[in-house]
């Protein structure tokens, strides 16, 4: 039964590690090891299918580590359920303020639901692989406290498509991080990502989609740069850090003392966000609007497939 099920997948080009030829089969015209046209036939006795390869150590280890980070993810979401439940709906929540805003926006792209997608994918994709490479800022804020530039194809996406596909982009993004990366803090830093970058490309995205100019470029993203450090800074102080403490495990005093260090002026959370989020949300902020702006007209021909006029 086992060759036989090799043999089943292998016919139908199905099973990994092997490429296989359509063969051409027997035929009463040819009748013979050549056909009409000179090509050779197999017989089906002459087809044979290899049991599958045995897997080296180094990726039977990624295999077993791949399996086990799956496990220890589902783990975790099960443990925190009603707060995973509470960040799907801000999600939707933002998704809907940018479709109603769409809803009543007379300047729409013309883009079709496929290319839609593949552009938000893609868009996805790469600022997933952006959020792996962090900078630790240990000289403004404690060590879980880390600047990316994943907002960078996401705030792209939002001046080519609208909002709603940059809150869609985010998403994927923060999927794409959760499979391949896992969580590390209860799912608080991934919901912090979103939420925090959202602030930031949607407010842009928004106002660049009613005026389409340079110069409504800069003041999109001086809008989304002022939302992201002062709603983003807000949020952290009276939400993200009591529930990072909580579900983290460790007391809200303890995260105070890991900025004291780093600065004496942080005595509670008000000096916190004020002294350390504020500053790197504005850094962050300003980084992604300059190379936002920077790379939009040079990058919307090969990832937007624009025509150049």
């Amino acid at each position: 039964m086992e060759e036989v099920r090799f043999c089943y997948f292998c016919a139908l080009g199905l099973y990994p590690g092997r490429i296989l030829l359509p063969v051409k089969p027997p035929s009463d015209e040819g009748g013979g090891p050549e056909g009409p046209e000179g090509e050779k036939v197999l017989s089906p006795s002459q087809l044979r299918c290899q049991p599958p390869r045995q897997r080296g150590p180094l990726e039977a280890a990624i295999i077993a580590l791949r399996r086990f980070h799956m496990k220890e993810l589902w783990q975790t979401f099960l443990e925190n359920a009603g707060f995973v439940a509470i960040c799907f709906g801000v999600m939707l929540g933002m998704y809907a303020i940018a479709r109603i805003f769409e809803h009543f926006c007379e300047n729409k792209r013309a883009v079709s639901p496929a290319r839609r997608v593949s552009i938000v994918a893609i868009c996805g994709a790469l600022a997933s692989l952006l959020m792996l490479l962090e900078i630790p800022m240990l000289f403004l804020a404690p060590g879980f406290y880390k600047l990316d530039f994943s907002e960078v194809p996401v705030l792209l996406c939002g001046f080519y498509l609208g909002p709603a596909a940059a809150v869609a982009c985010e998403a994927v993004k923060i999927f794409l991080n959760l499979i391949f990366d896992g969580t590390t803090t209860a799912f608080v830093g991934e919901f912090a990502n979103f939420t925090v970058g959202c602030l930031l490309v949607l407010p842009a995205s928004m106002y660049y989609r009613h005026r389409s100019t340079k110069k409504g470029a800069l003041t999109a993203c001086f809008l989304g740069t002022g939302s992201t450090t002062i709603l983003g800074s807000a949020f952290n102080a009276f939400y993200l850090l009591p529930k990072f403490a909580q579900l983290y495990g460790i007391p809200l005093e303890n995260i105070i003392s890991m900025g004291t260090a780093i600065n004496p002026a942080i005595t509670d959370v008000k000096s916190f966000v004020l002294f350390a989020v504020a500053p790197l949300n504005l850094i962050k902020g300003l980084l992604v609007s300059l190379l936002t702006v920077l790379l939009y007209k040079k990058v919307a021909r090969p990832l937007f497939g624009t025509r150049r006029k």
